[in-house]
């Protein structure tokens, strides 16, 4: 036969079961919550993603006299591949990537920038049209232009 009664254990197991439960659910509050809440969807991400336009967009406007023209690198691409410019001009590399890029005239020639970690930027101004890559991911290929 079984009995079922009040115990004074049984009360401290449950009461023990309850604090290991609140603990699990603060350590679930702070580790996973904010994982969730930083994740976004494929379209979100694709809408914040930086453009070459976005970035010349005002010194295109301009009518008279060199110009600046801006290369944003991200998502191990030259954004844009190919660019024209004219002689006097002047380009922009960008690294919006989450990996340290470069710009290296291909093959290899005068143009060479240190390595761009995200946010870094090489400035010049180019006298002749040439190839280049990221000589860390060579896979990335661009070209530059130069109008005489």
């Amino acid at each position: 036969m079984v009995q079922i009664g009040y115990s004074p254990q049984s009360t401290k197991i449950k009461i023990k079961m309850k604090s290991n439960l609140k603990s699990l659910l603060v350590l679930i509050g702070i580790f996973v919550l904010p994982a969730l809440i930083g994740c976004q969807s494929q379209s979100e991400q694709t809408a914040a993603e930086p453009t070459a336009e976005t970035e010349t967009e005002p010194e295109q406007q301009q009518t008279t006299g060199p110009k600046t023209d801006t290369v944003v690198i991200y998502q191990m691409q030259f954004q844009p591949a190919n660019l024209t410019v004219n002689k006097g001009d002047t380009v922009i590399w960008i690294n919006k990537d989450l990996v340290a890029h470069n710009v290296t005239e291909d093959p290899e020639g005068s143009v060479k920038s240190d390595t761009l970690n995200t946010g870094d930027s090489f400035k010049l101004a180019p006298d002749h049209s040439f190839n280049y890559i990221c000589s860390i991911h060579p896979t990335m290929k661009a070209q530059l232009t130069v109008n005489e």
